[in-house]
């Protein structure tokens, strides 16, 4: 029995939380794809490399060669003679045959490139350049005015794989001072790179020097870490925004219905009427209904007050279902339960004859009694109709003439209806 009304309580706080938890799981879920890496995304600039689009650098009494080796890896060969601090050996490498062809860096965050450097020693500097092409700058006759923009690679354990955030990358000073570049092109432009440059220098003794770039990979988001958080601090928002809307909405539930049928009680009543006499219409005439059990008390003295209750929760669901059948679309109606075993029906509409016919036919409906735990149980209601103009009052007049009418009902022998001012008198 525990589990049963364990697991119905568990379906019951997730149906009427399912919404709010999609919300939070749709906030949540960029942070739990960033972390499992499915939002990455990369860029293989080493795609099957063509040897018309390398070539080498040699500063120096230098002998240089470059190659594409097994059609995948840049491999670049030099040989030193003798020293010398300014002698720098190398490679460029452009990303198309024609140089002015660029790749948009910034919609990635970083660059990773596997690199190997063998020789008579591991001393020396690798620096790593990428150049960009901007026609306010540069020539498409010569690469060399094209903006280099590097970093240094630390190459003291070889092969390895190193990962550079492109923010660490800087304008080389030679290349400012060689073309006396302004102030307005002296920062990194990391959106037009045509290219790449790796230059060997600060050899410390005569011999070969191999440089293999094995891979160059550029890495980043479809989403930033800032951008989905951001995503998760709106759903979160957007959660408490309708957590606090629900809250409100079932304490003004609990204030405004009635607790044992679910209608509205008189406090919702006067809510209903004042939002419905704030609303101006050409004839804004309300028909009251007024409904008594007959006989109630007894139901509740010979079966028990729980009875009564299922009576009192039954009976509200077959008028509310009734009434809604029996209206035209453009009727406005609620229910409500005034006192133990009294209730009453607001009707906004124009036709007095409506309240009649509902008066009558709600009598009948209860002909052939109510369907209980205890089978179909046969009960007789009292009807008092009224129909007319709110006053200054709201409907307060309405509701006593309904009331008068459906006491006038009781004293004429129960189990009938009337409406005030036809058949009262």
């Amino acid at each position: 029995m525990h589990e049963i009304a364990r697991n119905k309580f568990l379906q019951k706080w997730y149906f009427r939380n399912s919404f709010h938890i999609s919300l939070f799981v749709l906030g949540v879920s960029p942070l739990l794809f960033l972390a499992m890496g499915l939002l990455n995304k990369e860029l293989a600039l080493l795609n099957e490399p063509v040897d018309s689009r390398i070539s080498p650098i040699a500063i120096g009494d230098i002998g240089a060669k470059v190659e594409v080796h097994n059609g995948q890896h840049l491999k670049s060969t030099c040989t030193i003679n003798k020293l010398d601090k300014m002698y720098v050996c190398g490679f460029r490498y452009h990303f198309a045959n024609d140089v002015t062809e660029s790749i948009d860096f910034t919609d990635y965050s970083s660059l990773t490139i596997n690199l190997s450097v063998t020789g008579p020693n591991n001393n020396g500097s690798v620096r790593l350049q990428l150049t960009s092409f901007n026609d306010s700058y540069a020539s498409k006759e010569n690469v060399d005015t094209q903006k280099y923009q590097g970093v240094t690679l630390d190459n003291s354990v070889t092969p390895f794989a190193y990962n550079i955030p492109l923010v660490n990358f800087e304008v080389e000073s030679w290349w400012l001072y060689r073309y006396n570049i302004g102030m307005r092109d002296s920062l990194a432009e990391l959106d037009k790179v045509t290219g790449f440059v790796i230059v060997h220098n600060g050899f410390s003794a005569p011999g070969e020097y191999r440089i293999s770039v094995n891979e160059l990979m550029l890495e980043g988001r479809y989403l930033s870490v800032i951008t989905a958080i951001c995503v998760l601090l709106i759903f979160t928002f957007i959660i408490v925004v309708l957590l606090i809307a629900r809250h409100r909405y079932m304490l003004k539930s609990q204030i405004e219905l009635d607790v044992l049928t679910g209608v509205l009680n008189r406090s919702g009543m006067n809510s209903f009427l004042k939002r419905q006499l704030r609303r101006k219409r050409k004839r804004n005439t309300f028909g009251v209904i007024f409904i008594d059990i007959d006989d109630f008390k007894k139901v509740n003295d010979t079966y028990g007050h729980d009875f009564g209750d299922e009576i009192l929760m039954t009976f509200g669901a077959h008028c509310k279902q009734f009434i809604n059948s029996c209206l035209p679309p453009d009727s406005v109606s609620k229910l409500v339960r005034v006192s133990g075993d009294e209730f009453v029906v607001i009707v906004r509409t124009t036709d007095k004859s409506l309240i009649e016919l509902l008066c009558r036919t709600l009598c009948e409906s209860f002909e052939s009694g109510l369907l209980t735990s205890i089978g179909n149980f046969s009960i007789n209601i009292s009807v008092g109709g009224a129909f007319g103009w709110p006053d200054e009052d709201g409907i307060d007049t309405l509701l006593k003439q309904a009331d008068k009418a459906m006491y006038i009902a009781k004293q004429n022998g129960k189990n009938q209806w009337r409406v005030y001012g036809k058949n009262t008198s």
